[in-house]
């Protein structure tokens, strides 16, 4: 429950609007890990991927945030990968839900295209 307390920042943004199935697309195994630098193989558009896990357990504060925003300031395309385990709480899902929807409004608030796609081997 801490950590909910520390993401209310988070969800004091619209992200009722966001609607998930529009926002999901397939990351292909081309597409790198935002760890990476941006180098040659990323013209025409530079993709990156992050997963959900990541941003879950290193975003606490609106600094944090902004840490990640400009992060991804240089990127065409971000997919944030749903690596986290199925839940059974109905909380806990709605919570995780909303989580994800907000982590995308704020991304595509500031410019980047992102959308999400499940976990498909990319993080192992």
């Amino acid at each position: 429950m801490k950590q909910y307390q520390h993401q209310k920042f988070l969800l004091q943004c619209p992200y009722e609007t966001i609607n998930l199935k529009r926002c999901r697309k397939r990351c292909t195994m081309e597409v790198r890990s935002i760890e990476r630098e941006r180098d040659l193989f990323d013209y025409p558009l530079c993709k990156r991927f992050i997963s959900l896990k990541y941003l879950d357990y290193n975003v606490d504060t609106e600094q944090d945030l902004a840490k990640i925003l400009r992060k991804v300031d240089c990127l065409d395309v971000l997919f944030i990968i749903d690596d986290r385990p199925v839940l059974r709480s109905p909380f806990a899902k709605r919570h995780s839900e909303a989580t994800k929807k907000a982590f995308l409004w704020q991304i595509q608030k500031h410019g980047v295209k992102c959308y999400w796609a499940k976990d498909s081997g990319l993080l192992t």
